[in-house]
């Protein structure tokens, strides 16, 4: 169960809960751009939610099995995808009108801290435990670059198509 509440006035709006939903504790949820969408994570499963309706609309599930406790969840900035990474240092790309992985990106060789995508959707960046970032260009599936001399960093962001940024340190890398 998710509930959504209104920051402002401190209100509860809705709450998100259906048949087969999580079972267990909700770890991370991202909202879409527009705020219509939410995915959400537990241990046992991904779901994207229509806030409107309540209710979930698409179980997010790989074919080859589940690849590790999702540890960070967002959604691209046309919110056509969504972007989760596992314990197990695995990157999943998924589609949110046909809930299955349209990508995998693997390589870092410890827990996904973070996950986003540029703001045109071309770009998906990952940081790991292990000191790594890695970029990634969504669709034909090219590493774009990466980075695994930097300092232990557990977070970033892409400020546009051509920089991403750590959060703990002024590193920036070109594409």
């Amino acid at each position: 169960m998710i509930r959504i509440w209104c920051v402002n006035t401190d209100t509860h709006i809705r709450t998100l809960e259906g048949p087969n939903d999580h079972s267990g504790a909700v770890g991370f949820i991202a909202f879409s751009q527009d705020s219509t969408l939410v995915a959400s994570a537990s241990n046992d499963k991904m779901l994207i939610w229509r806030v409107n309706a309540g209710e979930y609309t698409q179980i997010l599930e790989s074919p080859e099995g589940p690849s590790g406790a999702v540890s960070t969840i967002a959604f691209s900035h046309d919110s056509t995808l969504v972007v989760s990474g596992s314990t197990n240092g695995i990157v999943q790309i998924w589609c949110v009108d046909m809930g299955k992985c349209k990508q995998s990106v693997t390589g870092h060789s410890s827990w996904i801290t973070s996950a986003a995508f540029s703001c045109d959707s071309i770009l998906m960046t990952s940081a790991s435990n292990g000191k790594m970032m890695r970029i990634c260009s969504v669709g034909d599936r090219r590493m774009q670059g990466g980075n695994q001399r930097w300092h232990y960093n557990r977070c970033f962001v892409i400020c546009s198509r051509y920089y991403a940024f750590t959060d703990y340190s002024r590193h920036f890398y070109y594409t």
